[in-house]
């Protein structure tokens, strides 16, 4: 607030504040918990819609279009449509936001940076939506046909992704500066780049691996198709410098952000202790630490050694210190939600990253043996990454079951990113009770024919 507000402008606008928070969360969770028909939603987001926007009218009334107040408000229409998938309604709101933020407290100010962050939120949601997440037109009473948006192409979520680099990377240098390196929303801003570079990579990856299927299934030989298919393989077994020093950096700022709130907890603590689970699957694999397969001869481990050197390029770079597993008193200090929601991050990170190695591998000994490889059976072989993934997963949904309520969205995410891990990892059984909480906080029930039955409340 400027110097000058009066006492009856700071009730104002607290009050206009908290009004702005309760809608904005209200319609973020009822979103992101009701069912994808959406029934219910938009008599509910158009009630508190009608809320922020008086909320707005009343800030540019009360204190003029160019106030810190006026700002916020516009910030907080933009999280209400991006909530309601609607893309461009929402960084429209979140741009107006950025420039009075520039103009009245300048860029290198902490609501400039949080202006970014969200800037930044809205491109990742927005390269990483399906198809069926486009954002229709206006709903029927609006007039409009409800076709939906046109879907984006491959080039425009990488797009998008590169964006929300450059989004966060500004807010994270101006919030360390401004709030210091240890601070949540710093921490935030941090764990948002790293997993932004990784979407990057992983996008790359992706369609790498696409082009060496399509390539291997080709039955057209021409020098034009074996040149293109040496192109990519290439690309696959000899990543750029670049690429490799990407990798480094995503998992350094996962990795330094989930350090960062470990180190200096703040807000409520879970006192929660790590699941001894978590410390007898660790201790297992510290104990293998190479990972070596006992079911095999030496002399087949040689020759596999042989090939995993000939194929190391291949794999995402990572040093070697930042790949080995925290120990159990690291993990058992996850302990506030700034630090459950640091170490969900990186592992959704560390899980995706074994996956695309793993299916790199395989397209490459396909190539290379000029032979189809089978689809993998069973569970998947219980590395490093993956249990340390586990033991993150597992450790942020102790707390967040401990502070927040069961229904929470990220009590929901963590519940749904465990349960792929295990499906994963083979443990159905598992992942199945993970999957049944989470419908039973939905509250529907199969029936007998198509779709599902709400129960009643």
């Amino acid at each position: 607030l400027h110097p000058s507000s009066s006492y009856s402008e700071i009730a104002l606008l607290h009050v206009l504040s908290l009004t702005a928070f309760t809608a904005s969360s209200r319609i973020n969770d009822t979103v992101q918990l009701s069912s994808r028909d959406g029934n219910g939603i938009q008599a509910y987001a158009d009630m508190n819609g009608f809320i922020l926007g008086e909320m707005l009218a009343s800030c540019e009334l009360h204190f003029g279009t160019e106030h810190p107040a006026t700002a916020s408000a516009h910030n907080d229409v933009g999280l209400m449509h991006k909530a309601l998938g609607e893309w461009e309604e929402s960084r429209s709101s979140y741009h107006k936001a950025l420039r009075l933020y520039a103009m009245i407290v300048g860029k290198d100010h902490a609501s400039y940076a949080a202006a970014l962050n969200n800037l930044g939120n809205l491109d990742r949601a927005m390269a990483s939506a399906s198809p069926d997440d486009a954002p229709d037109g206006d709903d029927e009473d609006g007039g409009n046909d409800g076709a939906k948006s046109k879907p984006l192409s491959a080039l425009e979520r990488l797009q998008l992704n590169e964006s929300a680099i450059d989004y966060f990377e500004e807010s994270y240098d101006i919030r360390r500066v401004e709030l210091g390196p240890h601070h949540p929303h710093t921490i935030t801003s941090r764990t948002n780049l790293g997993s932004a570079l990784a979407a990057v990579l992983l996008q790359q990856q992706a369609s790498l691996l696409a082009a060496a299927r399509q390539q291997s299934s080709d039955d057209t030989t021409n020098n034009n198709n074996e040149t293109t298919k040496s192109n990519v393989l290439k690309a696959l077994s000899q990543p750029s410098k670049f690429t490799q020093k990407r990798w480094d950096e995503a998992q350094r700022h996962l990795r330094e952000a989930l350090k960062a709130a470990v180190e200096n907890p703040r807000g409520e603590v879970a006192n929660v202790k790590a699941a001894t689970s978590i410390q007898t699957a660790m201790a297992k694999n510290n104990n293998n630490p190479k990972g070596k397969d006992r079911s095999k001869s030496k002399k087949q481990r040689r020759l596999d050694a042989k090939k995993q050197k000939k194929q190391t390029a291949a794999q995402p770079s990572s040093s070697s210190s930042s790949l080995s597993l925290p120990s159990f008193s690291v993990i058992s200090s996850i302990q506030t939600l700034s630090a459950a929601s640091a170490a969900q991050n990186l592992a959704v990170f560390l899980k995706l990253q074994s996956q695309v190695k793993s299916e790199t591998s395989k397209t490459l000994t396909s190539a290379t043996t000029a032979t189809t490889t089978t689809a993998a059976t069973g569970k998947t072989d219980y590395n490093d990454e993956y249990a340390e993934a586990h033991a993150l997963y597992t450790q942020a949904l102790n707390v967040r079951m401990k502070l927040l309520p069961q229904h929470h969205p990220d009590v929901l995410a963590t519940k749904f990113s465990l349960a792929e891990l295990l499906d994963l990892l083979g443990d159905e059984t598992s992942a199945n009770r993970f999957r049944q909480e989470i419908l039973d906080v939905y509250q529907v029930e199969e029936r007998d024919g198509d779709g599902v039955e709400e129960k009643e409340q």
